[in-house]
């Protein structure tokens, strides 16, 4: 007896037992949602989450990268070279941070230098060669000081791509 609203099954179909619940709860001629490879109802759901979330990246990584800083002053500029050094007689301190009289008198130096047209770099490069490459915090991107730069990146890589063969094991 069919009620007015109500599904009635395709003849010879058995209906669902009351109360069952899961994949087994409707007669096997109502036509089910279309299923992918893995049987997974929410493929399309998903890929549309990991667009957006690519998207997002992507706008994240563009806005980061945009520099709209002015130029800065040579205050703002001794002062950036200042920190970029460490202190030859301090340990683990940079020159903008120690208040001993080597450290006063490099700051000083600086904003001369700064004063003279000297580029950042110049002047690192000065006190590079005065007092070696240990006097710079940030280390050199050339010889042996680019491993420094390079390795935590092929690291990176390697474990990305092992976690990547991993999970497709995994699946």
């Amino acid at each position: 007896m069919s009620t007015p609203g109500s599904i009635t099954p395709a003849p010879g179909s058995v209906p669902p037992a009351p109360g069952s619940a899961g994949r087994g709860a409707w007669p096997s001629s109502f036509r089910r949602m279309p299923e992918s490879r893995n049987g997974d109802r929410r493929v399309p759901l998903r890929r549309l989450g990991w667009g957006l979330a690519l998207v997002a990246l992507a706008v994240l990584l563009t806005y980061g990268s945009l520099d709209d800083r002015s130029t800065p002053s040579d205050a703002e500029r001794a002062a950036a070279i200042a920190r970029s050094l460490r202190c030859p007689q301090c340990a683990g301190e940079s020159v903008a941070e120690s208040n001993v009289s080597v450290a006063r008198e490099i700051r000083a130096d600086i904003a001369r230098r700064v004063d003279a047209g000297q580029t950042d770099d110049e002047i690192r490069a000065a006190y590079a060669t005065l007092y070696g490459d240990a006097v710079l915090l940030t280390p050199p991107s050339r010889g042996f000081g680019s491993l420094v730069w390079i390795i935590p990146a092929i690291v990176g890589l390697v474990a990305a791509a092992g976690l990547g063969f991993a999970f497709r094991r995994w699946r």
